[in-house]
């Protein structure tokens, strides 16, 4: 026999905004550029985007996700490119090996990631920014189009 359970409203038994629901997004918020950045030497140098995300729950995961497009070019050391995430401005995240070239040309290179955040412990407002680095690594930049950088944070239950 099957059941249907029909409601217009689910309120918390203690608080109206706390039930509590695993596995589903509570929350999500973005940034979008449209401008490019480019970084000259292996100092890393931020892109312009800056969320803020206020988590419901300690527990809970952040889902951080970028994406956009660009280039890397060969000119001497380094000869990879990196990425990496600030939260509250300290570093969380690093991937220094997001794009390399040896043949002293440009090369295309995504400028993406998945990240969770598991180490907030917070129901305070925290800050993700991210940085790039590389010689003459070009963030969000498709050679003069106009093109959209995205990073997302999703808060998800626990």
């Amino acid at each position: 026999m099957a059941s249907t359970l029909t409601v217009d409203n689910i309120v918390g038994a203690t608080t109206a905004n706390t039930v509590h629901v695993p596995g589903h997004i509570i929350q999500v918020t973005r940034s979008v550029i449209t401008s490019n950045v480019q970084a000259t030497s292996s100092t890393y140098l931020n892109v312009g985007h800056s969320l803020v995300i206020t988590p419901k729950f300690s527990n809970s995961l952040i889902l951080l996700q970028n994406s956009a497009a660009g280039w890397h070019y060969d000119a001497g050391a380094p000869e990879v490119s990196g990425i990496r995430c600030k939260r509250n401005g300290s570093v969380i995240f690093t991937n220094d090996g997001q794009g390399f070239t040896d043949h002293s040309d440009w090369s295309t290179l995504w400028w993406g990631f998945n990240f969770f955040d598991t180490t907030h412990s917070s129901t305070s407002a925290l800050t993700y920014t991210l940085e790039i680095n590389g010689n003459r690594a070009r963030y969000n930049d498709q050679s003069n189009a106009v093109n959209t950088a995205t990073f997302l944070a999703m808060e998800i239950a626990q």
